[in-house]
């Protein structure tokens, strides 16, 4: 476990089971501790699934319109503020391909992207860094969109925990 990343001894949370989806473990894999279909009986209550991170997570909107967040909370967490476009959730602000917003403006009529990377508080701050490189790649490719830059330190799931009230 501790050679797979699913285990760090001496943290917060240890373990997976504590985490119900990790993306950033070794090798680019990722692993969810949780059920995503009905338990098959009542002993059943959560399965681990483990491996490559080949696609991102994708929340299928009402509206023309993407918004590009880090990580499946964040996607959540946007539809959770009302966002009633598509939002599609990177498993990095690095982790992404140009033909996956290629072909989502294709199959689903897109008419704006929103790039919505986490604030980070760094120096270097990476989620930025990569939005920018992310906004100049779909300008190349004609696709439309606009940077929407959370408040410093933020993502998108902090806006939802300071909406209602959450702290860090």
């Amino acid at each position: 476990l501790k050679a797979s990343g699913l285990w760090k001894e001496g943290a917060k949370m240890p373990g997976i089971c504590y985490r119900p989806i990790v993306a950033f473990l070794p090798g680019g894999y990722s692993a969810e501790f949780r059920l995503s279909r009905k338990p098959r009986d009542d002993a059943e209550r959560k399965s681990l699934r483990y491996g490559a991170t080949r696609f991102p997570w994708f929340w299928k909107g009402q509206e023309q319109r993407v918004m590009v967040v880090e990580g499946v909370i964040d996607l959540l967490s946007a539809v959770a503020l009302g966002f009633n476009g598509h939002v599609i959730g990177v498993t990095g602000c690095n982790q992404w391909k140009p033909e996956w917003f290629q072909e989502l403006r294709e199959k689903r009529d897109v008419r704006m992207f929103y790039v919505a990377l986490d604030n980070d508080d760094s120096e270097m701050n990476p989620g930025q860094v990569w939005a920018s490189k992310m906004s100049d790649e779909m300008k190349r490719l004609n696709l439309p969109n606009q940077i929407r830059k959370p408040p410093k330190g933020c993502d998108i799931n902090d806006i939802l925990r300071n909406k209602k009230g959450v702290k860090k």
